[in-house]
């Protein structure tokens, strides 16, 4: 039988879960347990290099999310220039670009969110329970949104770099491609949000793809596409 190994398989298999979609491929996802996590004891400050204000926030929650961005930062060889927090409480988390050539990228943290880790969870349990955005599993949730917004960074900085030539096109047109297919299906997992447009799809499907449980088509086809033209080691 042939099949596509999307990654590798580590550590001692527990279970395999075998599902098939409407085209009729067939996609297995295994769990997997004693798996070796690296530690990442360096301090925010030294690995970000960034100007890092974390004032009014949970800092054990903030911790966590600054590891992501660090881990996400190492795969795709990416780096933010400020790290801050805001009084804004529009959204959960947002990404802004400044300066000439858009090179000092902040990524916001709203206090009225990220104060405590309960008060995190709650607004995104409630997004996800009226179907807004996807169901993410344990701990993960409160990664999700920086993870999501990582997603954004990086296609800026595409643009920045290209400014909207070469592979800039290529890599919105397969970007688009899958959006067109997932409007069209009738899958759920990626949340409402996700149907929004091409961007928004594009935060959504990555994020799922790094911290969901659940098998997605779509979310696999742009993690696939994400690290074909940002992955650190690319050509």
């Amino acid at each position: 039988v042939k099949c596509k190994v999307s990654k590798q398989v580590k550590g001692r298999i527990l279970r395999a879960t075998v599902s098939q979609n409407p085209s009729g491929k067939y996609f297995v996802s295994i769990c997997c347990t004693d798996v070796e996590i690296k530690q990442l004891e360096t301090t925010v400050a030294e690995i970000t290099k960034a100007k890092v204000d974390f004032s009014g926030t949970e800092l054990e929650l903030m911790k966590e999310n600054m590891v992501q961005l660090v881990t996400l930062g190492e795969e795709y060889g990416y780096r933010f220039s400020e790290i801050t927090t805001t009084g804004a409480k529009k959204y959960l988390g947002e990404v802004t670009r400044k300066g000439r050539s858009g090179d000092i990228v902040t990524m916001q943290y709203p206090k009225a969110y990220y104060k405590s880790r309960q008060s995190l969870l709650s607004a995104l349990r409630e997004s996800s329970s009226n179907g807004d955005m996807p169901r993410i599993p344990g701990r993960s949730v409160s990664i999700y949104t920086t993870t999501h917004e990582f997603a954004h960074t990086l296609s800026e900085e595409l643009t920045s770099r290209l400014y909207g030539y070469g592979k800039e096109l290529d890599f919105w047109d397969e970007i688009e491609t899958v959006y067109t297919a997932y409007k069209q299906s009738n899958e759920t997992v990626l949340g409402k949000y996700a149907r929004k447009n091409q961007n928004e799809f594009l935060a959504e499907a990555f994020a799922y793809g790094k911290l969901g449980n659940q098998h997605s088509e779509y979310a696999d086809r742009v993690i696939e596409i994400v690290d074909k033209y940002f992955k650190r080691g690319k050509a």
